[in-house]
């Protein structure tokens, strides 16, 4: 700090309210905020339920660039061309011959349109993903993207704060791009961070941050293969959602069932929706309901999470299950203005680890919700089928094992993935029937994807932040 004690000034970028959750409902912010002063950067700049909730940090727009609508069509050339110089088995599953081929029958049948995406395939793959996918092909359109669209929409701004360091907290966003190269453009030191475990892997960033931030030794191995960085520009952090999970202060279990009207003398499936694109989950709640009233599983009851950031579109897909006797929902989530809608308070992840926590199976696919069940001590069913056993595997859910974070998921030989109806209700019986059972390399797995649980990744995160930026102030 200065020899005035005036405060330094951090940017800090929020646009989705799962990183307002993770990051200002922290110890990161709580420790940032008592030694710098912290302007945060969103597009809810406006909005009173967060000028409330934030009051004491500054608040300013996250601004859409106008651009006139040439260089507009520039810039998604450019955003297309960074997305396509990362290829691999994500790439191949999400963009490239499988995924949206033949989305139903009248498209199965049209010839046009199989032969624009089997070209397009072929130029995603062979083209950019194995002759052009090459860092310095990557870094040239890093270079050409910031000559041709630079940025002074924050000059005012920055000027105004005066700026020590710029944090970006989701790396993959266009907005943030704008913040990220106007500060650069002034030398100001700058530290980011990707959304989630596959984003790195996704697609190219459009800037570099001298110093990123990553969850764990994963990410790290991630941002060195598609990212560009080199290892002493990487610190590792853990994941500061998860710090929540260290003894965690939710309600008793009588006042859990109570609060889901739940039935106390029944064991509880707890089902995680991956969202939209798990199209099979509708299916296993079915299956499974089914069975429940057949009496295969007579003592269980099933509660649904939907997957909150796709909002009523998820809810929909299960709401004609939900009879609250054998299929139960978690409708107690509340909205924030954000694009992904979710709330800007706790209780929706206190609810989740609850859900986790006091359930005696806990059922998903692909989603990242296999770590959140594992690191609150239980262990994950991952459903490996669909309902029809003819639909081809590029169309299938079975196609999301081969993402690349999760084939990383699978290398520590989980042995709860069930390929058929059958298997996933002797999953269920064998966990219920041994709730102690070791969970094997869980250990491993948390160090790989995770790092370390032990509640303190936000305060290893401001460390971070603070010893970078005291090594790299612009302002003395």
């Amino acid at each position: 700090m200065k020899k005035n004690m005036v405060k330094q000034t951090i940017f800090i970028t929020i646009n989705r309210a799962y990183i307002a959750r993770n990051l200002l409902l922290n110890d990161f912010m709580k420790l940032l905020s008592e030694k710098y002063r912290v302007v945060i950067f969103t597009p809810l700049f406006d909005d009173n339920d967060f000028k409330i909730k934030f009051s004491q940090y500054g608040v300013e727009p996250l601004l859409k660039r106008p651009l006139i609508k040439f260089k507009k069509r520039i810039e998604q050339a450019l955003i297309s061309m960074h997305r396509a110089l990362i290829y691999n088995s994500s790439s191949e599953v999400f963009t490239g011959f499988g995924r949206g081929l033949s989305v139903n029958g009248d498209l199965r049948n049209n010839g046009e349109l199989v032969k624009y995406k089997i070209a397009r395939h072929i130029l995603a793959k062979y083209i950019f993903g194995k002759l052009l996918a090459r860092d310095f092909i990557r870094n040239f359109f890093k270079f050409i993207d910031k000559i041709i669209l630079p940025c002074s929409l924050y000059d005012n701004l920055i000027n105004k704060y005066k700026p020590s360091l710029v944090f970006i907290s989701a790396l993959g966003g266009d907005d943030e791009v704008a913040l990220l190269r106007n500060c650069r453009n002034k030398n100001i030191p700058s530290i980011g961070m990707a959304g989630s475990w596959d984003n790195l892997s996704k697609w190219g960033f459009r800037e570099k941050v001298d110093l990123l931030a990553v969850w764990s030794d994963y990410m790290k191995d991630e941002a060195l293969r598609f990212q560009g960085y080199n290892a002493k520009n990487i610190v590792i952090t853990g994941v500061p959602q998860f710090d929540h999970y260290v003894n965690p202060n939710i309600n008793s279990k009588d006042e859990f069932i109570k609060k889901f009207q739940l039935d106390p003398t029944k064991k509880i499936i707890f089902f995680g929706s991956e969202g939209p694109v798990c199209t099979e989950d509708p299916y296993i709640v079915s299956f499974l309901k089914q069975k429940i009233k057949g009496g295969v599983l007579a003592d269980f009851q099933i509660l649904v999470r939907p997957h909150f950031s796709y909002g009523q579109r998820d809810l929909d897909r299960f709401k004609d299950l939900v009879d609250n006797e054998t299929v139960f929902m978690d409708i107690f989530y509340e909205k924030s203005n954000f694009k992904d809608g979710t709330a800007l308070t706790l209780n929706t992840a206190k609810n989740l680890i609850a859900e986790i926590v006091y359930s005696d199976a806990a059922i998903t696919s692909t989603s990242t919700l296999v770590l959140d069940i594992i690191a609150n001590g239980k262990q994950p069913i991952l459903y490996n089928f669909d309902q029809d056993k003819n639909k081809q595997f590029k169309e299938s859910t079975r196609r999301l094992y081969d993402t690349l974070w999760f084939k990383e998921i699978l290398k520590f030989q989980l042995d709860n993935i069930a390929d058929s109806e059958e298997e996933l209700i002797a999953k269920i019986m064998e966990i219920t029937q041994n709730a102690g059972k070791d969970l094997g390399k869980r250990e491993a797995l948390i160090q790989r994807l995770c790092y370390k649980l032990d509640g303190q990744g936000g305060k290893r995160l401001f460390i971070a932040v603070d010893s970078f930026l005291q090594q790299n102030s612009k302002y003395e």
